[in-house]
This record gives structure tokens, C-alpha cells and sequence, in this order.
């Protein structure tokens, strides 16, 4: 057998190749294969008999999720391979309008089962199963609209979908119905004051007279738009850099100028859009058409101390035994700016993630970046913040709370390796 140091090495080398070759399977599934929902299981399947799966190397791990028939009956049961064997070599495959004798067999058996229901319907999916449920309900009872729970899954098909609560997310097919309600009846409730005041003589007498009022309430008014002005105009900065700050400001200038020809024309009982108020709104226009971002942009430059997202780079670094937190943010992102200035950058959760060796990867989704969108599809996220913490070994992140806390993240970092 050798001495004992060789078998130890022979041990380490075996462990070694086992864990190149589930890295080299799991870049071969990120390269080819499409997932709609969470992410597929770091897991890859080798063979099954009973309750238990395993993988190449031979790693056992309890199966409570293959479906029903794998839960009660087990996996590679003697019997369901014996029948299985011998009925897809004499009939595999048949139009879902033609029948066998087989088929007919179970229907009248599980008729048998439930009195009353002499009907049977077989499928193949618990999609279908959902889909064919919400049909039925809807036709008994008339209805047509379907409560979905948080965080529930229905499948993909047309209504199972509709009624999942990711559904409304881009790449999940249609929103349900219910949401379209909700809409509505949010344009109603910001629309009814208008409409009752037209409406209702009596509460237009109650609206205050026009006043000196107005002119101190447009002076308040106007600090939040002169932010909101400001912040487009940083936004637009880090989009397009100097040149296109400048862009912006000249716009400004020239649209403002507009307004004002436009106001002395009103004010001399002219036509408020005269041919040199159009110029001028032309003019405006101009600095910012074909405004490039690329070069110019300062988006897409990593802080100090972290790295630009890649699925190679996280796999890279988790490959090295590094912790890594990927942090999917955009400029234009209020809840990522506070979660940026009140937990990732404090000086504590540095500190913490320096003596982990902790690897910080930031998806920069300003500008729409088509490897974020994708991948953000694939976690069925539709937007950022997005936060996700990976352990070394462990290829499947935890997703963490759109709202950080310096508690949250230094724990995760001082967490024994």
C-alpha cells in the first residue's frame, strides 16, 4: 500500500481531482445551460438507487426533492425499472390524443379511489397540474382573479405563471390580473381628488383664494425640483463623463432661455411658441444628441478595494478559498446609495472583510450592462439592489436583504473557515 505519506498524498491528489472536475462541470452548465428560476444545485447527480443520490466521487446526499415517486418509492425500484424497461421497448411515445391500454387501466383505478370523481385528468408537470386547476376553478366559479402568495411558484405556463409572485418580473411571463387591478386603482385614488372637485361644486368653495400664498409655496416647491435637477445632472455626469456634464448644462441654459421668450411673449399677449422660442428649444437639444458614454462615462471603474463583477472572477476567487460579496448597484438607485454610505463602506465592515480576505465584486447596472441583466433574469430579479454573499466551496450565494447593516455583513466576514 505505500508508506503513509503517500497515501495521504494520494488522498489530497483524489480530493483535488474531484474538486477540478465539479469546477470544470460547473462552468460547462453556467456556459450552456438556461435556468428560470433559482440557481441548479452545486450537486451533480451520478447515479440513484432508494433515498439517496450521488455524485462522481461518490458523495451521498439524501434526496428530498426528485418528486413524489422518488420520495415514496425510491429511486431505480426494481419493479417501476423491470415495467418501464419492457413497456418503452414495445411503446414510448404516442400523440397526447391517443390513448393505451395502460392509460385507460390507471384512470379507472384511480376513479376508484376518490367516490364521487369519476373523472381523471393525467399530467406531467405540476405546471400543467396548476394550469389545469386555475381552468377548472374559473370555469365553476366564474371568477377570474388569482391570489398568489409571496415567494410562491407555480411553474411557467400561461397561468401558472400569471400567478406566481415573480411573474411580473421581465422573463417571467405576464403579470397577473390582480396586479393590473391594483394599478388601476392607484390611478383612481390620485385622480379622485381632481375629479371631486369638478365634480362637486361645494368642495371648490372650499379651496383656498388665490394669493400671495402662491408665490411663497412655488418658492418652497422649487428646492425639491432644483435637487431632483441636481441629481440628474451628477447622474448624468457619471454616465457621460465631463463632456456630457457640459451637454447638460449647455440644454439647460438654452431650454431656460426658451422659457423665458416663451414668457415674454405670453405677457405681451403673443403666441407663447414663436419661431425664436422653437430655435432655441432646437438648439437645446442638440449638445445631447449621439451623447456617447463609453470612455467618457465614469461609471463601470471599480471603487478602491473592490473588483468589476464576472462569473469567472467570483468562480476565480471562490476557487482561491476567498469569501466574496457581490454588490449589483446602480447610480440612478437611491436604496443602493444608502446601503453603499450606511453598511459597505463604513470603516467596520472594511476592516472586517480585510482580515477575512473577503473578495468585494461590484456589478456596476447604470448604464444597463446585458451580463448583469442576464444574470439578474436568472435569479428572477428585475432590478437592483442586489446583494449576494458566497462561501468558499459553495458555489450557491445567500442572497441577502435589499436594506444592509454593518452587523449583517461584518458577522457574515468573522464567520470561522
Amino acid at each position: 500500500m505505500g508508506a503513509p505519506g503517500e497515501i495521504r498524498f494520494t488522498a489530497q491528489q483524489w480530493r483535488e481531482n474531484v474538486l477540478m472536475s465539479e469546477q470544470t462541470e460547473h462552468a460547462r452548465v453556467t456556459r450552456h445551460l438556461v435556468r428560470y428560476g433559482a440557481n441548479f444545485s452545486p450537486f451533480i447527480a451520478e447515479r440513484a438507487f432508494g433515498a439517496f443520490i450521488e455524485d462522481a466521487s461518490g458523495r451521498r446526499v439524501l434526496d428530498f426533492t426528485s418528486g413524489q415517486m422518488s420520495a415514496v418509492l425510491g429511486h431505480s425500484h426494481p419493479e417501476i425499472v423491470e415495467v418501464v424497461t419492457e413497456m418503452i421497448g414495445r411503446l414510448d411515445h404516442l400523440f397526447s390524443g391517443m390513448l393505451s391500454r395502460p392509460v385507460i387501466d390507471l384512470a379507472e383505478v384511480l376513479s376508484g379511489l376518490a367516490p364521487g370523481l369519476n373523472k381523471v385528468l393525467l399530467l406531467t408537470t405540476g405546471a400543467e397540474s396548476n394550469e389545469a386547476a386555475i381552468r377548472m376553478a374559473k370555469m365553476v366559479t366564474g371568477g377570474w382573479e388569482v391570489v398568489g402568495f409571496a415567494q410562491s411558484w407555480h411553474g411557467m405556463t400561461g397561468a401558472a405563471a400569471a400567478a406566481t409572485y415573480s411573474a411580473g418580473r421581465r422573463g417571467h411571463g405576464p403579470a397577473p390580473v390582480g396586479s393590473m387591478a391594483v394599478f388601476a386603482a392607484l390611478g383612481l385614488g390620485l385622480a379622485l381628488p381632481f375629479i371631486a372637485i369638478a365634480f362637486i361644486p361645494a368642495l371648490r368653495s372650499l379651496l383656498p383664494k388665490p394669493g400671495a400664498w402662491m408665490a411663497t409655496l412655488q418658492r418652497i416647491l422649487a428646492v425639491p425640483m432644483a435637487l431632483t435637477a441636481a441629481a440628474c445632472l451628477w447622474l448624468l455626469w457619471r454616465q457621460g463623463g465631463v463632456s456630457g456634464l457640459l451637454a447638460g448644462l449647455i440644454s439647460v441654459a438654452l431650454l431656460v432661455a426658451a422659457l423665458i421668450l416663451a414668457g415674454r411673449n405670453q405677457r405681451k399677449g403673443k403666441p407663447a411658441i414663436a419661431l425664436p422660442v422653437i430655435l432655441f428649444a432646437i438648439a437645446a437639444a442638440a449638445p445631447i444628441v449621439g451623447l456617447g458614454r463609453g470612455e467618457l462615462a465614469v461609471v463601470g471603474r471599480p471603487a478602491a478595494g473592490t473588483e468589476q463583477w464576472s462569473e469567472a472572477a467570483v468562480a476565480s476567487a471562490l476557487a482561491a478559498g476567498h469569501p466574496v460579496f457581490v454588490d449589483f448597484t446602480a447610480d440612478w438607485c437611491l436604496t443602493c446609495k444608502v446601503n453603499e454610505a450606511g453598511a459597505i463602506n463604513r470603516d467596520s465592515v472594511r476592516d472586517a472583510f480585510r482580515k477575512a480576505g473577503v473578495v468585494e465584486f461590484v456589478g456596476d447596472w447604470t448604464n444597463g450592462d446585458p451580463a448583469i441583466t442576464r444574470f439578474l433574469e436568472s435569479r428572477a430579479r428585475a432590478g437592483v439592489p442586489l446583494y449576494l454573499w458566497y462561501e468558499p466551496g459553495n458555489p450557491e450565494p445567500e442572497e441577502l436583504p435589499q436594506v444592509l447593516t454593518q452587523a449583517m455583513l461584518s458577522e457574515r466576514a468573522g464567520r470561522p473557515r
